[in-house]
């Protein structure tokens, strides 16, 4: 026979079941649309539901005693309180990540309301490392998948050297008169100048 207390806690899971189960609705909904707006898209809006409802079900869960529930929504409430601040950014590896999260605590739901078989615990207890390593060391930007690979830079035309400039003439005066070639004293004389050699005037 049932005591009072066993009573209140039997209607208290009962309706811990039916809000539970209308937070993680409302919350994988709101991570697959958050998946399908780009990095710079009005994601706060989806962020900030999705927040209140983490932190809606942390304090049912903790009214019937439902500490690993309560344990991953509190972490789900930290990563949405970093993307609220921009502390964290949206990316396709975070959100498939909150995704199997909330997959898990579907699992634990399933299992208090089956008296709590235990199969979930391993993979939650490894989802919420994951999730506090990324809050501790946020990936960087090229962790992104969905970011197309850096381009190398196409080499430019290849350019024929110019031909040097000419060197500048030298300045000539207008008494310029070009030089003669010297003459061999083997050569004989022109006739011109034998026939004025000996002229005195």
């Amino acid at each position: 026979m049932m005591n009072k207390n066993d009573e209140l806690l039997k209607k208290l899971l009962a309706t811990f079941g039916v809000e539970a189960d209308a937070h993680l609705q409302t919350m994988s909904s709101g991570l697959l649309a958050l998946g399908k707006i780009p990095a710079e898209g009005p994601w706060a809006d989806i962020v900030e539901t999705i927040f209140r409802d983490a932190h809606s079900l942390k304090g049912a869960a903790r009214a019937v005693s439902l500490t690993q529930v309560e344990a991953v929504c509190q972490c789900l409430e930290s990563v949405f309180s970093a993307l609220k601040d921009q502390r964290l950014a949206v990316s396709p590896l975070l959100v498939d990540l909150l995704l199997q999260t909330t997959d898990a605590l579907g699992g634990l739901l399933d299992d208090a309301d089956k008296g709590g078989s235990g199969k979930q615990k391993p993979r939650v207890g490894m989802l919420i490392r994951q999730l506090e390593k990324i809050l501790k060391e946020p990936p960087p930007a090229s962790a992104d998948p969905a970011a197309p690979p850096p381009q190398a830079a196409m080499p430019g035309p290849i350019l024929a050297p110019s031909p040097p400039a000419p060197l500048p003439s030298p300045m000539r005066s207008p008494n310029w008169v070009p030089a003669l070639p010297a003459r061999t004293s083997h050569l004989p004389l022109p006739t011109w100048h034998r026939s004025w050699s000996g002229y005195r005037p």
